[in-house]
């Protein structure tokens, strides 16, 4: 667990190093402004719920919270990507065949 010390000394260091990183035209206050508000996004919280994760990914097997439903969907999709491979391989077969007799 971080110590309120720890986090203080942090804080200060970030402060010095955006002093001295501050370019002539900027103001005390706007840097001490925008290091403010850079820090409390950096420190907020991971808030996204499980639904919102969800929401965004494909509706597959794959990313299914069940171990067989994930072991099926790979199986599935390997299937699949088997069978175009195969189906390319024999029609590049055929073609040569044809070609040669």
């Amino acid at each position: 667990m971080i110590s309120n010390n720890s986090n203080t000394t942090n804080t200060s260091e970030y402060r010095d190093y955006l002093q001295k990183k501050q370019s002539p035209d900027q103001s005390q206050d706007n840097l001490q402004d925008n290091s403010l508000a850079s820090m409390s996004t950096s420190t907020k919280k991971d808030t996204t719920s499980k639904e919102d994760i969800s929401c965004s990914l494909p509706k597959s097997w794959v990313y299914s919270e069940n171990f067989f439903k994930r072991a099926f969907g790979i199986l599935g999709h390997f299937i699949v990507a088997y069978m175009i491979l195969l189906i390319i391989a024999g029609a590049i077969g055929f073609v040569f065949k044809a070609i040669i007799t």
